[in-house]
């Protein structure tokens, strides 16, 4: 069996991609009230993105799907519910990679579940078998 390719970007370029982010959310128009990090890869970038959209409500989430490299569980759980209140809220997720999909889907449907008006997702990376496209990726 071939080993995968997996991309390890440096801190420079992710943050590259995280302006390039933030530019691409502001040119939308749209202006989260509450940004959400997915843990655990989304919890640096959407720390990042705090910052580039100056915008200090930073709430996170646990959904747990990977085992390790490449080995996912059946499906994706929630391990940790949105710690910040979004009801009636523009929330915008916030990931490293939309991969298979499956974990972003999840955490969508939590955030809608818990009242959420308006849910937007950002990722650094689309892979294309994802079952999920975000609004947003570099």
């Amino acid at each position: 069996m071939q080993n995968p390719k997996y991309v390890a970007p440096t801190w420079d370029e992710v943050y590259v991609m995280m302006i390039e982010l933030a530019r691409q959310i502001k040119s939308s128009g749209y202006s989260p009230q509450v940004i959400v990090g997915v843990s655990r890869g989304g919890w640096p970038p959407a720390r990042v993105m705090s910052d580039l959209l100056e915008n200090p409500n930073l709430a996170n989430m646990k959904v747990e799907f990977y085992k390790n490299i490449g080995v996912t569980a059946q499906r994706p759980k929630i391990t940790q519910p949105v710690t910040s209140e979004v009801i009636g809220k523009r929330v915008l997720v916030v990931d490293d990679v939309a991969d298979s999909g499956q974990s972003l889907r999840v955490a969508y449907g939590h955030l809608r579940q818990k009242g959420a008006q308006e849910i937007r997702v950002c990722t650094l990376y689309l892979k294309p078998k994802s079952i999920f496209k975000p609004n947003h990726y570099a």
